[in-house]
């Protein structure tokens, strides 16, 4: 068992906020992990994105097909679509694209009732419901890495996101 997952958006939309949750889980569920981290743009909206590789056997690079992209903006799906293997899928807000292997879903709409700031998280529990992986350690991370009404924030927008989609997969180690 080998996926790959790629974040990808504008530089200051909080994806490495998102990988950093999602190692974290991926490694408390009891994954091997490797991480590659694109940083083209430093500038605030810039494109940059982070691709996890996670295996239950050791793992020492990454692919370049993905099984997963989380699409915070829609130059991440023109640049990288053509990494998606034939059966993966796009995991975005509906204001940024729809079509043949995207997961469409009204992130923009569920962040504005919580805070902006949370629209990444929104879609790191939709990630994650669709490995079927547990809520309950991304919350555990979000309340390491936040305080107060952030962590509070950032814990319901990723409950949210978890509740938009079926599992897609189910993952055991």
């Amino acid at each position: 068992m080998d996926y790959s997952i790629l974040i990808g958006g504008a530089a200051g939309q909080g994806l490495d906020t998102s990988a950093d949750i999602l190692e974290k889980v991926l490694k408390r569920s009891g994954f091997y992990v490797f991480t590659y981290r694109d940083y083209m743009s430093m500038v605030r909206g810039g494109h940059n994105f982070t691709q996890i590789r996670f295996s239950d056997r050791d793992v020492s690079s990454f692919t370049e097909e993905v099984n997963i992209i989380l699409a915070l903006n829609k130059e991440t799906i023109e640049v990288h679509k053509d990494k998606l293997k034939d059966d993966g899928n796009i995991i975005c807000g509906e204001e940024i694209a729809d079509g043949e292997n995207i997961i469409s879903l009204p992130i923009e709409k569920i962040a504005s009732s919580i805070n902006p700031k949370v629209y990444n998280t929104i879609g790191l529990g939709v990630v994650l419901k669709y490995f079927g992986l547990p809520v309950k350690l991304a919350e555990d991370a979000l309340n390491e890495e936040f305080k107060d009404k952030t962590a509070q924030d950032n814990i319901e927008a990723v409950n949210e996101g978890y509740k938009l989609i079926d599992s897609k997969c189910r993952l055991e180690v």
